[in-house]
């Protein structure tokens, strides 16, 4: 998550990292895994949030990539 992304500079932003659960090494390629909730209420006015994975770059079967569905966003205004 970011306050101060400009929307071309992702590496000039600064970020942080939200919990959520995701998979490991162990878990079957196509299971999904529920992320559980997470709470931005400690966040005011415009945020980015973001996606990322890191492979090894060297190891084939740990690289690879991973799927998004059902994101879903609930606020109040």
């Amino acid at each position: 998550m970011s306050s101060n992304f400009d929307g071309l500079n992702i590496d000039k932003a600064t970020w942080t990292s939200l919990k959520a659960k995701f998979p490991n090494q162990s878990t079957p390629w196509n299971e999904f895994v529920g992320s559980g909730a997470i709470d931005l209420s400690e966040y005011e006015g415009t945020i980015r949030i973001a996606f990322r994975y890191t492979g090894s770059g060297t190891n084939l079967a740990l690289d690879g990539t991973f799927q998004l569905d059902d994101v879903k966003i609930y606020g109040e205004k």
